[in-house]
């Protein structure tokens, strides 16, 4: 049997290098999945280990039928698709997704794409020491692509690449080391993501207050989408002093009972508003859970 394995992860950078000896890929805004086949079964699981195979039976399907009698390993991103542009928020709804029933009513209304970009084992042999992109070229000759099952293409010019992204207001790119070896488990400097800030424009529906309680400390954030408020995170970064006590004004004189997240549970005492006032984020990056990384109020 074929061990589950953890993945290499990139390290973040925040410059734009140029060099032969790189290539340039999409960075993806999605969930990260890996793939162990045996010849006879598929298996797809998180970055932690998390079983995934059941939550995306139509990918399950089209690995099964394209690997036939071969062993494997393959690294990749889950994504899914909204105005052009992978959006986490709907990977997030399939991959939430626990139910049989709303899973296979999810396969129409929320199609999810898979992006391979590694192949770590193949036939019984470790391929953790080759060159990247002689297992690039394994894993071209490999998988033949579908409409829900693609190689993640490479690129020798980063410069367009990142100028493309940025256009499409995708998240960015990951730079890699043509010549890198895979390092399992390991956060390594042979693949660098650099990311475009990202911007969101998000509703104000609550604050947290300083421990006197005498001004608000921060905001909690939520967006409607698909008929249903999302919590995104909380955001104190950027507030000035005259938007934290506009805010505070507003919490005493506007302070409701419930919150429009009734489920939603968090550790501080929170004062519920009307979710009135939009306020433009920047971000760094999705977290797993769903909200924002680094948060700041512009």
């Amino acid at each position: 049997m074929i061990p589950l394995i953890k993945p290499m992860e990139p390290i973040l950078t925040n410059q734009l290098i140029h060099k032969k000896s790189l290539l340039y890929q999409v960075k993806w805004d999605g969930i990260r999945i890996l793939t162990n086949y045996d010849s006879q079964k598929t298996q797809l699981y998180t970055r932690k280990k998390n079983e995934r195979t059941v939550t995306y039976p139509e990918i399950t399907k089209e690995l099964s039928k394209m690997l036939k009698e071969h062993s494997v390993i393959l690294d990749g991103e889950m994504i899914a698709i909204d105005q052009g542009k992978s959006c986490f928020f709907e990977i997030l709804k399939r991959d939430r997704l626990k139910n049989p029933q709303k899973i296979l009513q999810a396969q129409s209304k929320i199609p999810v794409y898979y992006m391979i970009f590694d192949i770590i084992y193949f036939n019984g042999k470790w391929l953790t020491d080759q060159p990247l992109t002689e297992r690039l070229d394994l894993l071209n000759n490999l998988i033949q692509e579908t409409s829900h099952v693609q190689v993640c293409p490479s690129y020798d010019d980063g410069s367009t690449l990142w100028k493309v992204t940025e256009e499409k207001g995708w998240e960015g790119i990951v730079i890699k080391e043509r010549e890198g070896t895979y390092h399992l488990g390991q956060k390594h400097t042979t693949w660098l993501k650099l990311k475009h800030i990202q911007k969101i424009h998000a509703t104000v529906i609550g604050v947290t207050f300083e421990q006197s309680r005498s001004m608000v400390n921060s905001l909690i954030l939520g967006i409607f989408k698909n008929g249903e408020w999302i919590y995104i995170g909380k955001a104190s970064t950027g507030l000035s002093i005259e938007q934290k006590q506009l805010f505070t004004r507003l919490a005493q004189e506007t302070a409701q009972e419930k919150g429009v997240i009734p489920q939603l549970r968090l550790r501080e005492p929170v004062a519920w508003i009307i979710p009135e006032i939009t306020v433009q984020v920047q971000f760094l990056e999705w977290t797993p859970d769903g909200t924002l990384r680094s948060p700041v109020i512009k």
